[in-house]
């Protein structure tokens, strides 16, 4: 069974009281299926300067039977941005760099490049940030990665 995700955008009337903004999505919702996700373990939402939303899933991807990270980029109005990734998804597998490496941050750049900050289970003093550049997110780089004495 697929795993799925609801985003609401709140935001602040004009007495400062929290509403849903009906402006995005359906009446304020956006529900989406993960498809291949048997497990999550981590989610989180950013705005980008533009107004686009950016979600960051962690999960159990049942095809791969790998802990995948899937970006999902929206408008402001909640329908997927087709222009990032491949229509709208990007999938990473963490593992890439090292079978124990895991994630705890992201940010999205001015420029639109994603930063994705970790470690690595197997070196507790390593810390790992890997950029996803805007020109072609699916080629992400060693941005960074040192071993603290």
């Amino acid at each position: 069974m697929a795993r799925r995700m609801l985003i609401e955008i709140i935001k602040k009337n004009q007495n400062n009281r929290e509403i849903i903004d009906t402006s995005f999505g359906n009446q304020g919702k956006v529900i989406r299926d993960l498809e291949g996700f048997t497990s999550l373990y981590d989610f989180k939402l950013v705005q980008q300067a533009d107004g686009k939303i950016a979600a960051i899933i962690k999960g159990y991807h049942q095809p791969s039977s790998k802990e995948i990270i899937r970006f999902i980029r929206f408008h402001s109005n909640g329908e997927i941005d087709t222009s990032f990734g491949n229509n709208g998804v990007l999938n990473y597998d963490m593992q890439s760099i090292s079978y124990y490496s895991y994630y705890y941050s992201f940010t999205i750049l001015p420029n639109g490049d994603i930063l994705l900050g970790g470690g690595d289970y197997s070196h507790p003093h390593k810390a790992i940030i890997r950029k996803f550049p805007s020109t072609n997110y699916s080629t992400p780089t060693n941005f960074f990665s040192y071993y603290f004495p």
